[in-house]
């Protein structure tokens, strides 16, 4: 049941304690964060374990290439040992910056979905990466936007009322309450 977006602080305030008293909500705000993340401990063991083969193997090579390289081309057979080595510092970077968001806690708030959008967080090549967001408004008035994973974007709407599901900046559940 969508809200309309416009509320005055007293019908918002009154909103939020219904939701507040609803079984639902009660239900969401009891979440169990192990119960959805036991496999992301399970993938961040196997990330970094993958990592570390990766990083080994590169630097093997690097071992074995700069012996060859510096033999036949003299000091510019540095330059692909170096590009490895960027290549390999790159990989293990961006393999831990994902583990340090999914290493964080789980926390439960009551919310009211107030806006959505699609924003450019990158670039992959030639190609722009977009993410989705959505901006929550809180109980104490405040609001921020959170990264959005499409399947939750199907799950909720503007004007929706719920249980915000949020790891870091990343709205990873919200469970739709009708109030």
């Amino acid at each position: 049941m969508s809200a309309p977006t416009h509320l005055t602080s007293d019908e918002l305030r009154e909103r939020f304690e219904r939701l507040m008293r609803h079984p639902d909500a009660a239900q969401w705000l009891a979440y169990d964060a192990t119960r959805k993340t036991s496999s992301v401990t399970v993938t961040g063991v196997a990330q970094r374990v993958v990592v570390a083969l990766v990083v080994l193997t590169l630097l093997a090579f690097v071992c074995v290439a700069s012996i060859a390289a510096i033999s036949f081309l003299g000091p510019l057979g540095v330059v692909p040992i170096v590009i490895v080595l960027l290549i390999a510092v790159g990989a293990t970077a961006a393999a831990f910056r994902g583990r340090r968001e999914s290493s964080l806690p789980v926390e439960c708030f009551a919310a009211r979905v107030v806006d959505e959008s699609t924003r450019v967080v990158g670039e992959a090549g030639a190609q722009l990466v977009s993410g989705n967001y959505t901006t929550l408004e809180f109980a104490n008035g405040s609001r921020h936007s959170y990264l959005t994973p499409e399947p939750v974007v199907t799950r909720r709407a503007v004007g929706d009322f719920g249980i915000a599901l949020l790891r870091g900046e990343t709205l990873i559940e919200f469970g739709r309450v009708a109030i």
